[in-house]
């Protein structure tokens, strides 16, 4: 190369190494240089996820819905979507949901009405529902299939009055 090149094209020689050393190092990078098969293509699966929800309460009654989504590459399984909620004290689940087969990119939303425990304690519970909850769907990602959906105020109920009533009787006229 220094024959071709002369004195003159020491620079042009040092110009090149930076620039060709990079863009091997980007090819590498970019798994240019591995063998065919190296890398394992990921499995074609399903990959359920919580899209959206809502929940409110009223007279004891929770009420809401849930949208699940299949982003994955293969048709999901019909599965149950399990709805729980976390106020004073622990996490409780509370409702149980049917949700059907998905098709890849396809979704589906469900309905719910779920009457309330007797005499949950007064607080505010976050609602939250999960698609798959029986992990049914062999699935890309379990990370996305929880969502919180919403929040719920119980109040405590108006305290009873335990004076004693007057009972002074009043028969008219004396005398």
């Amino acid at each position: 190369m220094d024959q071709l090149l002369g004195r003159e094209g020491e620079g042009l020689k040092r110009g090149l190494v930076l620039p060709v050393f990079g863009a091997m190092i980007c090819l590498i990078a970019l798994g240019a240089f591995t063998s065919p098969g190296a890398h394992a293509a990921k499995p074609k699966l399903a990959d359920l996820k919580l899209r959206s929800g809502s929940a409110s309460l009223a007279s004891g009654v929770l009420t809401g819905s849930i949208t699940v989504q299949n982003s994955g590459k293969k048709r999901a399984a019909a599965s149950k979507a399990a709805i729980t909620w976390k106020g004073p004290g622990k996490s409780s689940p509370i409702g149980e949901l049917s949700t059907p087969s998905l098709g890849p990119g396809r979704s589906a939303t469900t309905r719910f009405r779920i009457t309330l425990p007797a005499s949950p304690a007064p607080g505010t519970y976050t609602v939250t529902a999960c698609a798959d909850a029986t992990s049914k769907v062999r699935e890309v990602r379990e990370s996305n299939n929880c969502r919180r959906i919403g929040s719920v105020t119980i109040t405590a109920p108006p305290p009873i009055d335990t004076t004693a009533p007057d009972t002074t009787i009043n028969t008219g006229p004396t005398g």
